[in-house]
């Protein structure tokens, strides 16, 4: 009877001084103090039953993305697709749809088939990321269409190293980006499934996306604050360290701001699926200066109202002239749904001098110790046309019209607004530095992560309008500690080591109360 009623009692106890809550991996944001979400009642959905959503701006003003796992937008396609394209036009709040029939379109459900993971138009060429590529949830590969999305060439070669990655967005056609690179971020795992530790910066010149040796991975900062670029993919170094908390995530300058935006999903560690957060679950919104930090939190969540999603990105076309309005793709529901985004500028923040009327100004260069890249190389030629090839690994498709968009939304009534949501911070994180610091553990390239971190892997191993940059130059790039875990904080460990005794001693009281009175 006593040990029963032992039995029954220990899991509350368990539970009090062993909460499953988690916290920001990094303080907060000294530019961006607020962020407040519209009512949900206001979040426009449309292509249910579809998911994953990577966005980008197009040269003809419109907004491509692509869907998996469903039907795309309406008029529905016939077939349940794994990647399928679509077209948005309109603004957040009258959004016109239509999907785009291509000879590439992919079929399997889940990990067995290709999907988006990024999306990028540069120049007129619209970029892609899949993922899956070994239709297996592994591997990452590049993809590249001159037309739109309705024939596309891939690559023939794959990152092994890498599941998830998807590319850092500016403003219209790659306007406002501050070099002549273009940026890529992914965890640091060969799985679009399972998280790791940290994500991992890369970037390529303009024009040789295609060329795998024309890569350079970020390797950790010099002494002078400076990032460090190598082309040996075994030195490379997180940009951002979060513990079995990197998977999947968007990212885009807001460029009156001056500031990267980086939504994060966060892993459902308690489940057998930790990328499935569709309809339940939370992320966090980071930002900084560079793409290689230092991150400071904007918004964190558990538990968001609605699903989160899987995946989500700010578009900037979607952002406001002056940066203080952006709207959230994301794919909660299994919808492509759209939610504002509302921020608060601290005042002593020194931002950009934005003037609506003149647009397409880059940002400050970003500091390369590397040669600067060539743009002239042109792309490869397609072959057969671009579909079917053999770089494709893709059968020829017949291919459909462009249908008319007819999947349209009214503008939401006005509601209620939600009261401001601050971000949750762990106690425990020290303010942001105003002085170059020391790191507790240093990334850079002569000191590479752990032998598990970064061993290679094996197969086996499975920007509204166009925006202005900002005409002043950014804070100086900050060393950041390595943050470090909640749980390993000195105070936490006390405080949780003191309420387990407390939980011992009234067990112990329990038990012997109830043994008298059996007595």
């Amino acid at each position: 009877m006593h040990l029963y009623l032992l039995s029954f009692l220990l899991p509350f106890f368990i539970g009090f001084i062993s909460p499953s809550s988690s916290s920001a991996p990094y303080p907060p944001s000294p530019v961006i103090t607020n962020l407040e979400w519209a009512p949900k009642s206001s979040i426009q959905r449309m292509a249910s039953g579809s998911d994953n959503f990577p966005i980008t701006w197009g040269d003809d003003d419109s907004l491509y993305t692509a869907y998996g796992d469903g039907n795309g937008f309406k008029p529905n396609v016939p077939q349940k697709l794994s990647l399928g394209f679509a077209r948005i036009d309109g603004p957040p709040t009258n959004i016109s749809a239509a999907n785009i029939r291509s000879s590439q379109e992919q079929t399997g459900q889940g990990s067995a088939g290709k999907k988006a993971s990024g999306m990028l138009m540069v120049d007129g060429v619209l970029y892609m990321w899949m993922r899956n590529a070994d239709n297996n949830g592994h591997k990452c590969q590049l993809a590249w269409s001159t037309d739109h999305a309705q024939t596309w060439t891939f690559a023939d070669w794959k990152f092994d190293e890498f599941g998830y990655c998807t590319f850092i967005n500016y403003g219209q056609n790659y306007a406002g980006a501050p070099d002549g690179f273009v940026y890529t971020v992914t965890p640091d795992s060969p799985s679009a499934y399972e998280p790791s530790d940290g994500f991992i910066l890369f970037r390529a010149p303009q024009g040789d996306l295609f060329n795998r040796d024309a890569y350079q991975y970020y390797a950790g900062e010099d002494d002078n604050g400076e990032p460090i670029w190598t082309i040996d993919i075994e030195e490379r170094d997180y940009n951002f360290y979060h513990p079995d908390g990197a998977l999947r995530s968007g990212i885009s300058y807001n460029a009156p701001l001056g500031r990267y935006i980086w939504w994060q999903q966060l892993p459902n560690l308690d489940d057998d699926k930790p990328e499935d957060t569709r309809f339940d679950g939370g992320f966090g919104v980071y930002d900084a200066p560079q793409p290689w930090g230092p991150w400071t939190t904007v918004y964190f969540t558990d538990f968001w109202d609605v699903g989160p999603g899987e995946t989500g990105s700010f578009p900037t076309k979607w952002m406001s002239p002056d940066g203080l309005t952006m709207n959230l793709v994301f794919s909660g529901e299994d919808s492509f749904s759209v939610r504002r985004a509302t921020l608060t500028v601290a005042p002593q923040a020194t931002l950009p001098n934005v003037v609506s009327e003149e647009h397409n100004q880059p940002p400050p260069p970003l500091d390369s110790p590397l040669p600067p890249p060539q743009l002239n190389s042109p792309l490869p030629p397609p072959a057969d046309n671009q579909t079917g090839s053999a770089a494709s690994n893709v059968p020829d498709q017949p291919q459909s019209p462009l249908p008319t968009p007819t999947e349209t939304l009214p503008p939401p009534p006005p509601t209620e607004t939600l009261a401001p949501q601050p971000p949750t911070i762990a106690p425990t994180m020290p303010p942001l530095p105003t002085a170059t610091l020391t790191p507790t553990v240093p990334l850079s390239a002569t000191v590479p992560l752990t032998p598990t971190a970064m061993a290679p892997i094996t197969e086996a191993q499975q920007v509204s309008e166009t925006l202005q940059g900002p005409s002043v130059a950014p804070s100086p790039t900050v060393i950041m500690p390595l943050p470090v875990a909640a749980s390993t904080n000195p105070l936490a460990l006390l405080l949780r080591s003191e309420t387990l005794i407390l939980g011992m001693l009234c067990l112990i009281f329990f038990a012997v109360t109830m043994l008298g009175f059996g007595a």
